[in-house]
């Protein structure tokens, strides 16, 4: 997504008001949740591996907002602002993955909104959006110090610096392969249960956390939601599971349980590690006697499917071996890297070449040489 993101003070011509989540206080949380989702899942469509900035999905974003979607667009409630939108110049994005997942995250962790639904308007719609455009506010707060850190100066390296500036949210441009992903975790899963050392933890720990004894289960239970989580007609990620599937309601709440986190400062980075969405990814709706089902809302694609891979690997550390005193993080950092990762890439390497006799592949032990100092891997 390589658009310029346009920020409340731009479109509104005004100044961020000075407590921006006032704006949403009448509405439920879950109906704010299930919203800006939408316009998260929007932006990944599902059958494509790269992010949609084009302007017809920004402005089918806005419309998601305004409840206008299947309005033609001519009559849609919003038009006044599609007009605004359709006047700027084509690279103008107002809604990125980063903006979804920085309001996201503010709302999860404030409580103070109304319970019951109101009746929704123009007004109450385009709060919503202003929010979102605040979150773009925020996100952008480097922008301010490119002047004042003298980067005239820079000449040539100004490139560099500005990505560097920018890479605490063009990080999460990036978009994660489903089928890949499952693949690594279902063989990282498979190497850690065949371990000496690990293969007995990681079973106490899938039993302890999640409730359940076997790889397969827990990733099953992971895939088949990942799977059912998308509907077409609403263009929504979410699963609604019978309640009588107790094995299932036990993992995904845990993917949705609430993290106890203060959230850092505004002009603080870490605001951007989005540590309670990367930990439960999942949000629960209210469970209500008189249903037989309990609802999930997949709130980010990426953080979902990381869960069961590149963010397991730190959950399994920090959650478990480290609080156990299990063993030494270079302990468990050696086992990924030398029993996962490079016979992963091995394997693919191998793979790759099977078919071509020219090329002789070395790897793991072969690296290694004698130049007599002893050997030394290359």
């Amino acid at each position: 997504m390589m658009g310029f993101l346009i920020k409340y003070s731009d479109f509104y011509r005004t100044h961020v008001p000075e407590n921006p989540i006032e704006l949403l206080l009448d509405i439920p949380k879950g109906e704010l949740i299930a919203t800006i989702g939408a316009v998260n899942s929007r932006l990944k469509p599902f059958t494509s591996n790269n992010f949609d900035d084009s302007r017809e999905t920004q402005i089918e974003c806005l419309r998601t907002i305004f409840l206008d979607n299947n309005n033609p667009i001519t009559q849609s409630i919003c038009l006044p602002i599609i007009k605004k939108i359709i006047q700027r110049p084509v690279n103008n994005i107002f809604f990125s993955r980063v903006t979804c997942l920085f309001a996201l995250q503010e709302i999860i962790n404030y409580d103070s909104f109304a319970e019951a639904t109101p009746e929704y308007n123009f007004e109450n719609r385009e709060r919503i959006f202003k929010y979102l455009l605040i979150a773009n506010d925020q996100i952008l707060t480097g922008d301010k110090n490119y002047k004042e850190e003298g980067y005239q100066k820079l000449g040539n390296d100004f490139f560099e610096f500005f990505m560097f500036r920018e890479l605490h949210h063009n990080q999460y441009n990036q978009c994660s392969n489903a089928i890949n992903i499952f693949y690594k975790s279902f063989y990282l899963f498979n190497k850690i249960e065949s371990d000496d050392f690990f293969g007995q933890h990681f079973i106490n720990y899938l039993t302890w956390r999640y409730n359940v004894e076997s790889i397969n289960d827990f990733l099953k239970h992971i895939i088949w939601t990942f799977i059912k989580s998308y509907d077409e007609n609403l263009n929504l990620r979410y699963i609604n599971v019978p309640k009588d599937n107790i094995q299932a309601i036990e993992i995904l709440d845990m993917f949705s349980s609430k993290v106890a986190y203060k959230v850092p400062e505004k002009d603080d980075l870490k605001l951007f590690d989005f540590f309670p969405l990367k930990k439960s990814p999942l949000y629960k709706g209210e469970v209500n006697d008189d249903k037989e089902i309990v609802s999930y809302i997949l709130m980010d694609e990426g953080f979902y499917i990381e869960k069961a891979y590149s963010i397991f690997i730190n959950d399994f550390w920090f959650d478990y071996l480290k609080p156990n005193q299990i063993c030494e993080r270079k302990d468990w950092g050696n086992f990924v890297g030398a029993k996962f990762y490079e016979p992963f890439i091995e394997e693919i390497l191998k793979e790759s070449f099977l078919n071509s006799p020219n090329i002789i592949l070395k790897s793991a032990n072969q690296l290694l040489f004698n130049i007599g100092e002893g050997l030394i891997e290359y």
